[in-house]
């Protein structure tokens, strides 16, 4: 999925960076999108089980998005599902993809959250990281 991404790094890059930060002491973030054009539910699960095996401190997870001006929007604009703005915010399926449904697509960000931040190992390393980060989460929302 980084290829067609274009983002010039592999999966092992990205587990070395983590482990130079932790090394450290520094805390780490990481983005990760589902939904690519050919993406399967299965190379989804991928992606959600590297995410618990790199193991950031904090995990984003997304669904690709279409933003207008960019080659993705112009290479989708046929297979949009909506142009209501308010859904273009990482966490809804615009795009009819072939191999995954847009429902499914987001069915699997929730398990891709859930999974990250539910495990009892996260948990038990750093009850307090945790608590304060669902504080926050509170008030963003």
């Amino acid at each position: 999925m980084l290829n067609g991404y274009k983002k010039g790094i592999t999966a092992d890059i990205s587990y070395r960076a983590i482990q130079i930060l932790r090394k450290y002491k520094i805390r780490s973030m990481a983005g990760f999108i589902i939904g690519e054009l050919n993406e399967t539910r299965e190379m989804i699960k991928d992606t959600i089980k590297f995410a618990i095996k790199l193991n950031p401190d904090i995990a984003q997870f997304s669904i690709l998005t279409p933003y207008p001006g960019t080659r993705l929007f112009e290479s989708v604009k046929g297979n949009l599902l909506t142009r209501d703005w308010a859904f273009y915010d990482g966490l809804h399926a615009l795009i009819k993809i072939t191999r995954t449904k847009p429902k499914d697509l987001e069915k699997l960000l929730k398990e891709a959250y859930l999974r990250f931040y539910l495990r009892l190992s996260r948990f038990l390393s750093n009850p307090m990281r945790d608590i304060s980060l669902f504080r926050k989460s509170l008030r963003l929302g």
